[in-house]
């Protein structure tokens, strides 16, 4: 909630104050929500897929999306349906890259996968416009241009200006904020946390998850000896299933008050997967 909302809010409560003479406006907490849904755990690639998901592109469609705009973006700069080598090599890269999965949306776990991968994610070397000379105010005319904004990717981490993004990119924020909130999660989050510190690490205090501190001083080795240390705790504790499944609720929440917005908002990304599939089919990279 805004600041601004919050004080028109503020404002209302006490005009109905004034109107009935001083009512008392306090009065115990809502309890939390009965924990009804449940969040699909992959542990192979340290993936957390929660309700809200449903509604937005999958990784491949999100690939398909970013190819397509490599090519939308390239004809706008030059002013030409004809494609540099340039251009399709940046398509192709995109429809190899996966976005990472949101791994560590409720801090460090799979300590399998980590010891594998780390707990870095994979960044994409590929920027718009591949290696093209692009003018930036030609460029930001292009990001702009109906074409492209046709290509917008939805999913629950990417933030646009689209405002059918957004809302999928809000719902999703405002169940985190619930969930670390939540009483059941602080509960959980004590017990993870005990372990660290019986483990003989200091916890951050200046994050809403906790868990473990990494020092600036730290290698690369302590970082990631670190992580896992975290991670082996939630593991030990099924720390990220319970405390996913109160996220999952709260998103189901989100779904049940706004399922016709959402279903129509799932329909605009088939529908930009879809046309963004037929650039790519037509510019012979697929």
């Amino acid at each position: 909630m805004t600041s601004r909302i919050r004080t028109v809010l503020w404002l209302a409560i006490l005009s109905a104050l004034t109107l009935t003479g001083c009512a008392d406006a306090s009065g115990p907490p809502s309890a939390p929500p009965s924990i009804t849904a449940t969040a699909t755990l992959d542990r192979a690639n340290a993936a957390i897929t929660l309700p809200l998901d449903a509604y937005g592109m999958t990784a491949d469609e999100v690939a398909t999306v970013q190819a397509a705009q490599q090519i939308v973006f390239a004809r706008c700069i030059t002013g030409s349906d004809a494609l540099e080598d340039v251009t399709r090599d940046a398509a192709r890269q995109e429809l190899d890259h996966r976005a990472e999965a949101n791994h560590w949306l409720l801090g460090y776990w799979d300590a399998d996968y980590m010891a594998q991968h780390g707990a870095a994610p994979a960044i994409s070397q590929v920027t718009l416009g591949g290696n093209l000379e692009v003018d930036k105010v030609k460029g930001r005319e292009c990001v702009y241009s109906d074409n492209f904004e046709a290509l917008h990717v939805i999913d629950r981490s990417t933030v646009s200006n689209d405002g059918a993004a957004q809302k999928l990119v809000q719902y999703s924020s405002e169940a985190w904020d619930k969930t670390v909130a939540d009483p059941r999660f602080q509960e959980l989050q004590a017990e993870r946390d005990a372990c660290l510190t019986d483990a003989g690490y200091t916890l951050d205090q200046n994050s809403k998850l906790s868990g473990v501190e990494l020092r600036d001083d730290w290698s690369a080795e302590e970082r990631l000896k670190a992580q896992l240390a975290e991670a082996q705790c939630a593991d030990s504790l099924d720390f990220t299933q319970r405390a996913a499944n109160i996220e999952a609720t709260y998103e189901q929440q989100a779904i049940d008050a706004h399922e016709a917005e959402l279903v129509t908002l799932r329909q605009k990304a088939a529908e930009r997967v879809d046309r963004a599939t037929v650039i790519l089919i037509e510019a012979g990279i697929i």
